[in-house]
């Protein structure tokens, strides 16, 4: 079970975090809303294994808007 609420609690920090940088790439909004709308629909028979795809593209996501808001930062 603490795997679970670890996955679920760090994805939904990424996908919060990744919300500062969406607006540098209007295609990766279209993914963030999808995978937010998943992680509404979680309940506690999901499997582990579709939490962890979740986390993932929660990761992907964050890691996008990361580099985005780098490079708009390095072009000012």
């Amino acid at each position: 079970m603490r795997v679970r609420s670890c996955l679920l609690w760090r994805a939904e920090v990424l996908l919060r975090s990744a919300q500062y940088g969406l607006y540098l790439m209007p295609g990766v909004v279209l993914l963030h809303t999808a995978v937010s709308k998943q992680f509404a629909a979680i309940d506690q028979r999901t499997p582990t294994v579709c939490l962890f795809s979740l986390w993932w593209c929660a990761r992907c996501i964050e890691r996008s808007a990361f580099h985005a808001t780098k490079m708009d930062g390095l072009q000012r």
